[in-house]
């Protein structure tokens, strides 16, 4: 299968909390990909430049509409299955989207000594 590459964010990113002096963070957020038959979540890495990499994926669930995924399970459940991924890798919800399903997190990156003695 074909690796599927990320594509821009179609909302605008939702804002963020200003991070503290000192910190060094990284960030991702939470979009939606439609197939033709099916779709699933992803987070994409926020970075100074315009190619964004994959950080995680929901598996996926039966939604081809181009009208946004409702609340409901199984819908609901993969996203779930994705904002565990996210945090059981550091990552910590920062902001909520437009959209039921969007959200941004953060993790301080991983050689910041900042707030460390």
């Amino acid at each position: 299968m074909p690796e599927r590459l990320a594509s821009p964010p179609a909302h605008p990113p939702p804002t963020a909390p200003a991070p503290q002096a000192g910190a060094a963070w990284e960030t991702c957020e939470i979009d939606w990909w439609r197939g033709y038959v099916k779709s699933d979540f992803y987070a994409v890495a926020a970075g100074a430049d315009e190619l964004s990499a994959e950080v995680a994926r929901s598996p996926a669930f039966r939604w081809r509409s181009a009208a946004e995924p409702p609340s409901t399970d199984p819908i609901v459940a993969a996203h779930d299955t994705l904002v565990q991924k996210l945090m059981g890798a550091g990552w910590e919800e920062v902001a909520s989207g437009t959209s039921w399903y969007r959200r941004r997190y953060r993790r301080r990156l991983s050689g910041d000594s900042a707030g460390r003695t």
